[in-house]
């Protein structure tokens, strides 16, 4: 699910990202508007996300990158905070999630920078062969910066939240 940052906002909270993104009706016009099959011509359309069942598992893109007519690709600078939880409302009951993993830029212009992930460790044991074989069903609490071939513990969410930095 595609998660727009705004650019130049203070830090924002994910969940109200998310929020945002559901509740929000976009009128789209000129080459963004419908086109008619018979006439070609195009027409103002209304669009908006609904999530009609939520899934097992929740994958976000969060849109860091911007273009524009008049200039280059920009980084959206703007901090996100990602929360232990996270709640999606659908058509029915609403859904909890864990963080389980973020992949994050590290540099400040799209062609400048250097991808890293933090991720919880369950299934890990090949990266981190000193830890045995992970519980089948278990969320292991255990977080780990993936950085090029260096992994490293973290000790808490906290520490995940300093590590990544302005980068989430």
């Amino acid at each position: 699910l595609p998660v727009p940052i705004p650019d130049g906002a203070g830090r924002v909270g994910l969940q109200d990202l998310l929020m945002d993104e559901l509740v929000q009706e976009e009128l789209m016009t000129g080459e963004n508007g419908l086109c008619c099959r018979s006439c070609k011509r195009r027409s103002p359309v209304r669009r908006h996300c609904e999530v009609v069942s939520s899934p097992e598992i929740l994958a976000l893109h969060l849109k860091r990158f911007k273009s524009s007519n008049s200039g280059p690709v920009q980084k959206i600078l703007t901090p996100v905070e990602i929360g232990q939880s996270l709640t999606l409302f659908s058509a029915g009951d609403p859904v909890s999630y864990v963080p389980y993993a973020v992949v994050m830029h590290a540099g400040t212009t799209v062609d400048r920078g250097h991808y890293f992930s933090i991720s919880r460790c369950s299934g890990c044991a090949a990266f981190c062969p000193d830890q045995g074989a992970p519980s089948v069903g278990k969320l292991d609490q255990q977080w780990r910066t993936f950085d090029d071939q260096s992994v490293s513990d973290l000790r808490s969410w906290e520490d995940c939240v300093a590590a990544a930095g302005s980068a989430v």
